[in-house]
């Protein structure tokens, strides 16, 4: 790891999570919610590769990467060797007035529904363990 990701900061580094936009910032530079400022311990990270670490492990490299405002560090990381940080695993997704789905944790059509988010960080093996789980009442699970 590059030494400017294990810079420590004086104020710290805290979680952002802004609907799907989820990163993190050095407090100096961030106006952060008053839950955090009132437990600050519960929050701060000394550096960013700890922040990102304990709060965004599956998002990580793009927490990591620089593209996000005030987290202060601008310089791209190389890529891994494998360039999808899809797990291929199986996740449900709930939304607002629809059945919830198993979907995979990779891009493409459908089975895949994009990189799992913070709500839908269990992950499993198999279609069949996320449906016997969640989904097992609306859809055959041996499909």
């Amino acid at each position: 790891v590059p030494n400017i990701f294990l810079l420590e900061s004086d104020v710290g580094y805290y979680p952002i999570f802004e609907n799907d936009d989820l990163y993190c910032v050095n407090g100096e530079n961030a106006t952060l919610p008053s839950y955090m400022l009132s437990a600050p311990a519960s929050w701060k990270q000394k550096t960013l590769a700890e922040c990102c670490w304990t709060y965004f492990q599956f998002l990580f490299r793009q927490c990591m990467g620089g593209d996000h405002p005030g987290n202060d560090i601008s310089l791209p990381l190389v890529p891994c060797t494998n360039s999808s940080l899809s797990s291929g695993k199986w996740y449900v997704r709930f939304t607002t007035g629809s059945d919830p789905v198993c979907l995979s944790d990779c891009d493409g059509d459908l089975p895949c529904g994009g990189l799992a988010n913070l709500f839908e960080q269990q992950l499993y093996d198999t279609f069949w363990e996320c449906c016997e789980i969640h989904t097992w009442y609306i859809q055959d699970c041996s499909e």
